[in-house]
């Protein structure tokens, strides 16, 4: 007797533990806004979730820990903050949970980050799983295997939605869903900043850029060359400024607070890179260039070995940095750019022309101290406002894709569940004929 199996077998994924199947590319890549409440009987959903939430509470930057306390402190699931980095699995042994949520400070791909008993235990673990993930343009092959390894149903990115399908293509993550978010948003604290008048301020112009890695492509490299030009700007106009961009000289903590607070403007630029390395060929292909030409700069590296690759993914988003200069009322010099819509140029930040084509009127425009507390009020106003830009938002919208990925694991374990009782009833005259026979 040939014994016919179910038709509908649920798929499982790289740990074994079953999914349902792939979603609709248009359903896998949304934003972060876009992000609907789980319904049940065509009522919301909303439970309060026991979230372990995996993320490095101890990190250096100011930013860092603000977006993993907001998170914490915002969520109306139950969050319980765990390093990985200093404490071993045996830490929530005591601990229940419903779902596991994992910060960008945790790099998964890093045993100092992930230590592989921590790595185990999350590709083991059938609870649901939600990544937050930046820094998105290196690893990119093996992060995407790493994803399908441990299971994430669910990611934040700060990629736009338009690139979101270019990067997180391919079977990987083929059953994973990609959120585009902004890389930070305004604290509630930060609407309660006090900070001095444009008048009080004794420098002109403070920065803090990025010498970044050539093989972010040419974009990147705009940190680094909007201080040096604000730099020589200043020296020839006489402005009193503090502007640097090696690493060494980076301020963390509450100085950084003091630092924007001490000058009339900062300068910016969009944060992101035009090359994405997909396969990590790039920095050896870096590498061995520069061993045999070690005096080469960006731009000969460029065009020896970058060029090919540049523009296969270019990543332009609003950064942190930004909205914090905006909470203390420091004015912005900004080199032209979308921002992701949030700022509108000439209303919200003065435009530094990349050419040099209109430094004299930076200058008279840094000088005019009228002129720029109307500019920081206005853009005060306009934009800490702003709803979508809110961390309640941000946390608001996370809560949902957590819950979404919480639900729709029940929905498989009860898919698999409804298989097996199936099969069972299936196997059951099987068996009783078996017995009958053999009693013969």
């Amino acid at each position: 007797m040939l014994l016919r199996l179910p038709a509908e077998i649920p798929v499982a994924d790289a740990a074994g533990f079953p999914v349902r199947e792939a979603p609709a590319a248009q359903s896998r890549f949304l934003a972060l806004g876009d992000v609907e409440p789980v319904r049940s009987d065509g009522q919301v959903f909303m439970p309060r979730l026991r979230v372990l939430f995996l993320a490095d509470d101890r990190h250096a930057a100011n930013v860092v820990q603000d977006h993993v306390n907001g998170i914490a402190g915002l969520s109306r699931h139950r969050v319980h903050v765990v390093n990985p980095i200093h404490v071993g699995p045996e830490a929530i042994d005591e601990v229940d949970f419903d779902a596991i949520l994992i910060h960008y400070s945790i790099f998964i791909l890093s045993d100092y980050f992930l230590p592989p008993a921590w790595r185990d235990l999350l590709r083991f673990d059938p609870r649901p799983k939600v990544q937050i993930i930046q820094d998105e343009h290196r690893h990119i092959e093996r992060m995407k295997k790493a994803m399908g390894q441990l299971g994430i149903r669910a990611v934040l990115s700060s990629l736009g939605v338009a690139n979101l399908p270019k990067v997180y293509g391919g079977p990987h993550v083929a059953r994973t869903r990609f959120y585009s978010s902004l890389p930070g948003y305004i604290s509630a604290a930060a609407h309660h900043q006090a900070s001095p008048p444009i008048a009080a301020r004794p420098l002109d112009i403070v920065y803090r850029g990025r010498d970044l890695p050539f093989k972010l492509g040419r974009f990147a490299q705009e940190k680094e060359l909007i201080g040096r030009q604000m730099k020589a700007v200043a020296e020839q106009a006489g402005l009193n400024v503090d502007i640097e961009w090696e690493e060494g000289k980076r301020i963390y903590g509450q100085s950084w607070s003091h630092f924007l607070m001490s000058g009339r403007a900062t300068l910016g630029v969009e944060g992101g890179a035009s090359i994405f390395d997909f396969d990590d060929d790039l920095d050896a292909a870096i590498e061995r260039y520069r061993a045999k030409h070690p005096g080469a700069g960006f731009a000969e590296v460029w065009q020896a070995v970058l060029a090919p690759y540049e523009g296969n993914v270019v990543h332009k988003t609003i950064t942190p940095k930004i909205f914090e200069a905006i909470a203390l009322r420091t004015a912005l010099i900004l080199y032209p750019g979308e921002y992701r819509g949030v700022l509108e140029p000439g209303r919200h930040y003065i435009v530094l022309d990349p050419g040099g084509t209109n430094t004299d009127e930076v200058v008279a425009k840094v000088r005019d101290t009228a002129y720029l507390q109307a500019l920081v009020d206005r853009t005060y106003g306009e934009i800490m406002t702003q709803p979508q830009l809110q961390k309640e938002f941000y946390v608001r919208q996370l809560d949902e894709v957590v819950t979404q990925a919480w639900h729709e694991a029940i929905e498989d374990s009860n898919a698999v569940r409804a298989w097996l009782d199936n099969l069972r009833r299936r196997l059951v005259p099987v068996y009783s004929r078996m017995a009958r026979l053999a009693r013969r």
